[in-house]
C-alpha cells in the first residue's frame, strides 16, 4: 500500500472512532453486540458529554447521572470512560453468556432504564454506609429516589486504584436498579454478574458464576443452581445455605442429616481452609441444636487467631444466636451475634 492508501486508511480510522464515539479499545464484536440490542445511545458521540440537571447531578448521554463527590475517585475527564466500558463490556458480557428468557428481560430493562431520561439511576460517592457495605443500590418499590446507587467513602482508594472493581460494583447495583435483590430473596443475579463479567476467578468457579449470571436456573431451590453457588463461593454460600437449613431443621430434625446441609457446610469448610475439619463442623452444629454450646466454644476458644478460624467462630455463634431466637431469649441472642460479629470484624 502506497503512502496515499495508508494516510487515506489512517484518516477514515480516526474519522470513524471521532464520530461515532466508540473507544478504540473496545472488542469489535461487543460495539455491534451492543448496537444490536438497541444499545447505540452509549456508544454515539453524544454518550460521554453531561449536562447538569435541576437536581445537580451530571447526566452523561448514555444514561447515568453522576453526583460531583463520584470526581473523588475519577477526575472529570476520566469518568465518562470509565462508565462507558462498565456498560459496554457487563451488558456485552450478560448477553455472551445468556441462558434463557430471564436474561434477555434483563438487558432490555437495562436498556429502558438508561433512556428514562426523566429519571436515569443516579451515581453517589463517599457515602457513610452501614455494615462495611462498598454499595448499596435501590430496587423498584425501594423508594422515591429509585433508582440510586450510593458508594462507600472507606473505598474510595480502592475504587480508585482497582477500575475493574469499580465497574463491577457499580454493575452489580444496577442489576438491583432493574429488579434484582439477594438470596435468599431473589436468584444471586447481581454478584454473580459482577463476577462473571468483571471478576477475577477463572475455571470451574467462573463458570458456575457466568451460569447464574446468565439465567440459566428459574428457582431458587433449583439443585443446579445451589450447587452453582457453592462451585462458585463455597467461602459464602455454603455458610448462607447452612445457616438458612439450621434454622429450618427446629421444625425438621431431619435436615441436620441431609446431604444438602452437608454439601453446604462442607462447601464453607473446605474453602475458608478450616482448623475444624467437616465431620467436626457437623458434630458442633449438632451440639449447638441441643443446646451444649459450652463444647463448641471450648473448640473455638482454641483455634488460632487466623482468618480461616475467624470466619468459623462468626458462623458457628451465628448458629447460637439462631438457636436463642428460635428459643425466645432475645438477650442472649443479641449477646451471641455481637459476638459473632466481633470475629466478622478480624477479616472483613
Amino acid at each position: 500500500m502506497n503512502k496515499i492508501g495508508k494516510f487515506f486508511l489512517f484518516f477514515l480510522l480516526i474519522s470513524t472512532m471521532f464520530v461515532t464515539g466508540i473507544d478504540s479499545s473496545f472488542a469489535g464484536s461487543d460495539v455491534e453486540l451492543l448496537k444490536s440490542l438497541g444499545f447505540d445511545f452509549v456508544l454515539d458521540s453524544a454518550a460521554k458529554n453531561s449536562k447538569k440537571n435541576s437536581q445537580g447531578y451530571n447526566v452523561f448521554g448514555m444514561g447515568i447521572a453522576v453526583d460531583d463527590s463520584c470526581y473523588k475517585v475519577y477526575p472529570k475527564n476520566k469518568m465518562p470512560d470509565v462508565i462507558q466500558k462498565m456498560l459496554v463490556q457487563g451488558l456485552a458480557c450478560m448477553k455472551k453468556v445468556e441462558r434463557g428468557e430471564n436474561s434477555k428481560r434483563d438487558i432490555e430493562s437495562f436498556r429502558k432504564m438508561l433512556l428514562n431520561k426523566a429519571n436515569p439511576p443516579k451515581l453517589e460517592c463517599d457515602k457513610d454506609l452501614p455494615d462495611s457495605a462498598f454499595a448499596i443500590g435501590s430496587s423498584p418499590g425501594h423508594s422515591r429516589r429509585h433508582p440510586y446507587i450510593l458508594l462507600a467513602a472507606f473505598a474510595n482508594k480502592k475504587f480508585s486504584r482497582e477500575t475493574e472493581f469499580f465497574q463491577g460494583v457499580v454493575f452489580h447495583e444496577m442489576l438491583h436498579n432493574i429488579r434484582y435483590f439477594h438470596h435468599p430473596d431473589d436468584l444471586e443475579v447481581t454478584s454473580s454478574c459482577e463476577e462473571c463479567c468483571f471478576g477475577k476467578l477463572d475455571g470451574a468457579k467462573k463458570e458456575a458464576a457466568c451460569r447464574v449470571c446468565g439465567g440459566a436456573f428459574e428457582t431458587l431451590d433449583d439443585p443446579d443452581y445451589i450447587k452453582s453457588l457453592l462451585v462458585w463461593d463455597g467461602k459464602f454460600y455454603g455458610r448462607v445455605f447452612a445457616e438458612e437449613k439450621f434454622v429450618k431443621s427446629y421444625k425438621d430434625p431431619a435436615i441436620l442429616k441431609s446431604l444438602e446441609f452437608k454439601n453446604a457446610v462442607n462447601a464453607f469448610v473446605s474453602e475458608i481452609s478450616n482448623p475444624v475439619k467437616s465431620d467436626k463442623a457437623l458434630v458442633m452444629i449438632e451440639q449447638i441444636a441441643a443446646g451444649e454450646f459450652e463444647k463448641v466454644e471450648v473448640v473455638l476458644k482454641a483455634l488460632p487467631d487466623i482468618e480461616g478460624a475467624n470466619r468459623a467462630r462468626f458462623f458457628f455463634y451465628r448458629l447460637m444466636s439462631f438457636s436463642m431466637n428460635q428459643k425466645g431469649d432475645l438477650a442472649q441472642e443479641k449477646a451471641y451475634q455481637a459476638l459473632a460479629e466481633s470475629f466478622r470484624k478480624k477479616y472483613i
